[in-house]
């Protein structure tokens, strides 16, 4: 799916049809992260992550995302992801 979004909004809805309650996924475990500064303003997180369900693997993704300093605290500026596995 290559999909734009535009607002915070957007995101959770998205979220919520693929890693919702319908489709069972109860837990994240991000075996991954590497966080890179650029000054002190900017910044990247980069992950590798498992969606369960219960104890059955729903689907595995490489994410990034884009992070901003803004009146002192961080907040997500994008979001890049690729599923690398599918759900079965």
């Amino acid at each position: 799916m290559h999909l734009a979004l535009n607002t915070p909004d957007e995101l959770i809805e998205l979220y919520s049809t693929e890693f919702g309650a319908s489709t069972g996924v109860d837990k994240t475990v991000i075996d991954t992260s590497e966080v890179v500064f650029y000054r002190t303003q900017l910044a990247t997180i980069k992950t590798s992550l498992r969606h369960l369900a219960g104890d059955r693997l729903h689907d595995t993704q490489d994410a990034i995302y884009g992070c901003r300093k803004v009146d002192g605290e961080w907040v997500f500026v994008s979001h890049l992801s690729l599923e690398v596995t599918q759900a079965e």
